[in-house]
């Protein structure tokens, strides 16, 4: 804002006035120009303090409006914190009358046991003195120390039945799991022979050897583990020596696992035992127990439908034909063979030309004889027979023997050892007849 304009001339009256205006004309109009200016800036500036005072009374209420709300917020606060204060007061008394409860009754149960073990004491009462007379004086040579009448000590009755020790750890990851489950088997049973976290870790520590101990040797201090409980030793050896894939491991497994030679009560142990590390669900598990078991059982399955397709059930089922079939070899006489004694000729001849020596009596008989070919085979087949000898420990695409049939009467199938024509012809050894280990994987031989 500029400053206020000063007249040319002050005149004492209005004749002073009217004669300087007169010849001054020009000043006081400019006077006149600038005082009307500055009227206006003056009334400008006037009605921009009026509103900035009044933006200034809106921002002092509002102000105190906040100001009061925060009192209120700080009251209410106040408040809260003294309710919370009591509240805390009133647990912490109730848990100091829960103490004091507790610790009554602890002393109480304490004078209990000790009544108990003072009552199970047994008390000997020990007969008065006979006074010996004076007149015989009669020396007794000491037999022996008296039993003690002490009390027994109660201090191993007070402790848990000791558990074996687990085998020592030494790093092998399949037998993390079974040193987990022993060690917390052992301390939940036997807490009472170590009572401090310290005297736990000691323990672990001591069943570690190699790779393993090596992991926690860095926590320990003098002696002393440093860290909290045992469970922490397990944690470090799970994160060094788990198996982070054992699910899908034990599913490839289950996969995997097949019956074989194997009873079935083996095999079924560790058939379920995969499947519950494998986390398989119980739909699945018939299929896949039907096709890990071997091929006498499959056999069986065929000429004997389970009743039920449960998997617990259609367990118990193969159990029930594993036994029968183990009864069935058990108590089934042997055949009887005829051997005679073979030697190595001089000319080789053809696997389809064995001796005639080698030939059981019931074979040697016309070629041509049908009929009692037919009644051989067809009892055999009923008792699950070969054909050609009747032994029960092979099958007759597996006889030693010769097929002593005319070629129109044999089959036309060609076995996986034939050779083709152009093939050379093996030169035969004849060696001593083993007989082989029994296996009904293919008869399939029905039970029922």
């Amino acid at each position: 804002m500029s400053a206020a304009p000063r007249p040319p001339f002050l005149p004492g009256s209005l004749e002073e006035f009217t004669e300087h205006a007169a010849t001054h004309h020009s000043e006081w109009f400019q006077y006149c120009r600038l005082a009307y200016e500055y009227i206006e800036e003056a009334e400008a500036a006037i009605t921009e303090a009026r509103g900035q005072a009044d933006q200034t009374s809106l921002k002092l209420q509002a102000s105190e409006t906040e100001v009061s709300c925060l009192k209120e917020e700080l009251s209410a606060l106040h408040l809260k914190q003294e309710k919370n204060q009591a509240r805390d007061q009133g647990i912490i008394e109730y848990q100091k009358e829960q103490l004091r409860e507790s610790q009554q009754k602890y002393l109480e149960a304490l004078k209990e046991k000790d009544e108990a073990l003072r009552l199970a004491t047994p008390v000997v009462n020990t007969p008065a003195r006979t006074p010996e007379p004076t007149a015989e004086i009669h020396t007794v040579a000491p037999v022996g120390t008296p039993a003690s009448v002490d009390p027994p000590s109660t201090s191993s009755a007070r402790l848990s039945e000791r558990l074996p020790d687990p085998d020592r750890f030494e790093g092998d990851r399949k037998d993390l799991r079974r040193f987990i489950s022993q060690i917390h088997e052992k301390m939940n049973v036997n807490h009472d022979r170590y009572p401090t976290p310290q005297s736990r870790m000691t323990y672990v520590t001591n069943r570690l050897r190699g790779a393993p101990y090596a992991q926690v040797l860095p926590y320990i201090k003098k002696g002393i583990c440093q860290l909290k409980d045992y469970e922490e030793i397990l944690k470090i050896l799970d994160r060094a020596f788990g198996d982070p894939n054992r699910v899908n491991n034990a599913r490839n497994e289950l996969f995997r696992l097949r019956q074989a030679n194997k009873e079935f009560g083996m095999f079924f142990a560790e058939f379920q035992r995969l499947a519950l590390e494998g986390e398989m669900s119980e739909d699945v598990l018939p299929t896949l127990l039907e096709q890990a078991i071997n091929r006498e059982l499959r056999g069986m399955l065929m000429h004997n439908e389970p009743p039920n397709r449960e998997y617990h059930q259609f367990a118990n089922f193969l159990q029930d034909l594993e036994n029968r079939r183990r009864h069935y070899e058990n108590n089934s006489p042997p055949a009887a063979r005829t051997y005679a004694s073979a030697t190595k000729p001089t000319n080789p001849v053809r696997p389809t030309e064995l001796p005639a020596t080698l030939q059981p009596a019931e074979n040697n008989t016309d070629v041509m004889d049908l009929s009692s070919a037919h009644r051989h085979t067809t009892s055999r087949r009923d008792r699950g027979e070969c054909f050609r000898c009747g032994s029960k420990n092979h099958l007759v695409r597996n006889c030693p023997l010769p097929d002593n049939r005319p070629v129109g009467v044999r089959p036309t199938y060609l076995s996986p050892h034939s050779h083709s024509p152009s093939s050379p012809e093996p030169t035969p050894v004849l060696e001593r007849y083993r007989s082989p280990s029994p296996d009904l994987s293919a008869k399939g031989v029905s039970l029922a």
